[in-house]
């Protein structure tokens, strides 16, 4: 994040305030391996006061995330629960009773009148940020209540008395996404943003490994107040939506709805989207910018609209990627222009495995004299194949230096990534060929 908004457009203190998030998001990205993305999103959360789902397997960090950046926010009070169909509500809501006497005139004189009075003192409506886990295997009435508290910022107790409550953002995990037909869809509507978290690949998991564990009794380097993130979330209002940008997240969701074959079912409600502008806003903020571009739509819409109906779970990860894919291209000259690079790499590679497959089985075939002249042929092919690979490559590294946004990044990471196994898999045939062809030759 470069340059800071002038003081004509821009408080002080907002910039204040974002320069102490850029120096938490970089801390947080030495702590957590190839979690940038939610990372970012758990921060523009904060900043909208909006509610964030954390969707995949045990042991993946959803929790370690939330208390650490809880840890860097001082003044917030935050509240933790595993939930289980066993969890009682006044394990979330209601701390215990009072006893309140007070003296009341009567025509004789004064008498003590004594009430009792429901509490949530330390409980969930008093905290600022949650962090509920397994959030969708709570009883219904706690998922009820949790609704009325995220949508009125009021708890309502079992004596009808309401209690106000401070929460900001609720930071919810789950292993799996709420039924089919379980009622949950209109809680599961007020997670503006859905993200699956996955398990490391074998290349960050090593570096999982050989990192020191972490010290939760050091006190953060940096921190943000409560009062930042309030600062933050009041100036939202000042930063501008221009029409083309309206008109973009409308042509946008169109595009997305006639892919649902590919990307999953997309009909987010009305509610969902007005909210959702709020996210935009708060990404430009951290971006330092007070109008909202195209950038800031393509990198946090991927995550608004993951998923929107509930129900099995088992392609959501290739849902995500696929989706965060289609809409970043939409945005993206940059990827726009890959596209067109990956089309013909996708069509050259399907004729290098036809030949691999041929050359096999002519070797099954005993065919020695065809299976000498396909692997000659699959030489002159590779090398040029690898040529182009290494091409791309180069092309892939200049645009990585430019000033991208992370989807952006993400996506052209990921290209360079398929064309470096690509080639891999080119220099193995080849030695593999090699050394068929030395012994047909003798």
């Amino acid at each position: 994040m470069s340059g800071k908004v002038s003081n004509n457009s821009i408080e002080e203190k907002v910039n204040s305030a974002l320069d102490k998030l850029d120096k938490i998001q970089a801390e947080l990205n030495e702590i957590f391996i190839n979690r940038d993305i939610i990372i970012k999103l758990s921060i523009i959360s904060l900043i909208a006061q909006e509610n964030i789902v954390l969707l995949g397997p045990p042991g993946t960090a959803k929790s370690m995330l939330a208390r650490e950046i809880c840890r860097r926010i001082t003044g917030a009070d935050f509240f933790e629960r595993l939930l289980t169909k066993f969890t009682d509500e006044t394990e979330l809501f209601e701390s215990g009773l009072s006893i309140i006497e007070k003296e009341k005139d009567i025509k004789d004189g004064k008498i003590k009148e004594t009430s009792i009075k429901k509490s949530s003192k330390n409980m969930l409506p008093e905290k600022h940020i949650a962090f509920l886990d397994e959030i969708f295997k709570g009883t219904s009435a706690i998922l009820n209540a949790l609704l009325t508290l995220i949508n009125e910022k009021k708890y309502f107790t079992s004596d009808g008395k309401a209690i106000d409550s401070n929460l900001i953002t609720v930071f919810a995990a789950s292993n799996e996404r709420p039924a089919q037909d379980s009622g949950l869809e209109a809680l599961y509507d007020r997670f503006l943003i859905r993200y699956n978290i996955g398990y490391l690949g074998e290349t960050d998991f090593i570096k999982l490994l050989k990192m020191k564990p972490l010290d939760i009794n050091k006190e953060p380097e940096v921190k943000v107040s409560l009062d930042d993130l309030r600062v933050l979330n009041s100036h939202l209002n000042a930063v501008l939506i221009p029409d083309e940008i309206y008109d973009f997240i409308s042509e946008m969701i169109k595009k997305v709805k006639k892919e649902e074959n590919e990307l999953g079912i997309i009909s987010p409600s009305d509610r969902r989207m007005k909210n959702s502008l709020k996210l935009i806003k708060a990404h430009a903020l951290l971006y330092r910018r007070m109008v909202v571009e195209k950038r800031d739509v393509t990198e946090v819409y991927s995550f608004v609209l993951l998923d929107t109906t509930p129900g099995n779970s088992a392609n959501l990860k290739d849902n995500q990627e696929k989706l965060s894919t289609f809409i970043s291209k939409i945005g993206s000259i940059y990827l726009q222009e890959f596209e067109e690079y990956e089309n013909s790499i996708d069509n050259k590679e399907k004729e290098m495995e036809e030949l691999v497959i041929n050359i096999r089985a002519a070797n099954t075939e005993k065919k020695t004299v065809q299976e000498k002249e396909l692997i000659k042929n699959y030489f002159n092919e590779n090398i040029k194949f690898v040529a182009e690979i290494d091409t791309y490559i180069k092309k892939a590294d200049e645009i990585l230096s430019c000033q991208l946004e992370m989807n952006e990044k993400n996506q052209l990471r990921l290209f360079k990534e398929r064309l470096e196994n690509m080639k891999k898999d080119c220099e193995e045939c080849l030695f593999e060929f090699t050394k068929r062809l030395r012994i047909i030759s003798n």
